[in-house]
């Protein structure tokens, strides 16, 4: 009777030792899982939480680049703006400088013909004390006649002479002054439209490197997730087959401590009954 005691103790052993390393397996093989599991979704929450800061990155950066593109934008006009303000306003000048040239030679030629005037009234009026003195009527057409004549001829033509000068001299200084207001109004349209050229091409850059770092970020971001989502798949599909490895070999214990507590048990009862 203590023999089949014995044997069924055994064969129990066998059997509950097959459990117990089956429970243990199925242990491990949940907590495998649930570590898989915790793991691939820390990965996952990580993919998304740094693809969420590379867009948040690229936007302030793409912001950054917009505003940046801007104020060049705006310095580059103003910029413009200045530089055709000086220049109008040398034009102006260096033209009013011409103006006030001819001016001056108008009055320097009014001073001379008025200069020319009092010269030939004095030689006049010498010819004239000559003539009387020597008892010579004046107005008779011979001699002292044709003298006064010949000098007042004479200063008018002087007169002509310095006007004719003065003349080509001013209109030369106004041709100057007009040239320079001319060449001041070309200078300010092509210092103006160089201006907001360079001012839209600067836009236009950062408009496309504005685009591009947007862009840019959005790829960015997109392979973070989609290689943490790959990378937590792979994380999860690991922890599953190392489960299923586990429970299989607790299913491989149990079955053997099972046969094994059979095997152990016959065989007792078959050596002792034969």
């Amino acid at each position: 009777m203590w023999q089949f005691v014995a044997l069924a103790a055994i064969a129990a052993s066998q059997y509950m030792s097959g459990q117990n390393t089956k429970s243990s397996l199925y242990q491990r093989a949940r907590q495998t899982r649930e570590f898989g599991q915790f793991n691939a979704y820390s990965m996952e929450r990580a993919g998304v939480l740094t693809s969420q800061m590379q867009t948040a990155v690229s936007g302030f950066n793409a912001s950054m680049a917009w505003l940046g593109g801007n104020a060049e934008a705006k310095t580059l006009w103003d910029r413009a703006q200045y530089n055709a303000m000086v220049v109008s306003y040398a034009a102006e000048h260096n033209a009013a400088l011409s103006e006030m040239e001819a001016a001056d030679i108008w009055q320097k030629a009014d001073l001379d013909i008025e200069l020319l005037h009092q010269a030939r009234a004095a030689e006049r009026g010498d010819i004239t004390v000559a003539y009387a003195h020597n008892g010579v009527e004046l107005n008779t057409m011979d001699t002292p006649a044709q003298a006064l004549l010949d000098s007042q001829v004479a200063e008018e033509l002087d007169n002509l002479i310095v006007r004719f000068n003065a003349d080509n001299a001013a209109q030369k200084a106004l041709d100057a002054a007009a040239t320079s207001r001319w060449e001041g109004k070309v200078a300010r349209k092509q210092i103006l439209w160089e201006g907001n050229e360079n001012a839209k091409i600067t836009l236009l850059n950062a408009g496309i490197r504005r685009a591009t770092i947007t862009t840019q970020g959005g790829m960015d971001a997109m392979m973070t997730r989609l290689n943490a989502y790959n990378r937590s798949d792979s994380i999860l599909y690991q922890a599953y087959y190392d489960a299923s490895s586990l429970e299989a070999q607790g299913d491989t214990a149990g079955a053997n401590g099972l046969f094994g507590g059979i095997s152990s048990f016959a065989s007792g009862v078959i050596g002792y009954f034969g």
